[in-house]
């Protein structure tokens, strides 16, 4: 015998849209703040690796001229 199903009581009054929609705005904020961190974190990783190998190529061309 099929079953009937009972029509759902209540209704959807808002639908909320976002990063993270349904938590706390100050948990949403801790992950973005861990995230920013992260992505800083690399972007100053590379910008130091770059002059490394700027330093380093400048270094190394002063000693072969022989001055």
């Amino acid at each position: 015998m099929a079953e009937r199903r009972r029509p759902r009581k209540g209704k959807i009054l808002k639908v909320r849209l976002g990063y993270n929609a349904n938590s706390s705005s100050l948990s949403a904020i801790v992950s973005l703040v861990m995230l920013g961190s992260a992505a800083v974190t690399a972007v100053l990783g590379m910008i130091g690796a770059a002059l490394f190998t700027r330093a380093d190529k400048q270094s190394s061309a002063g000693t072969t001229d022989g001055k």
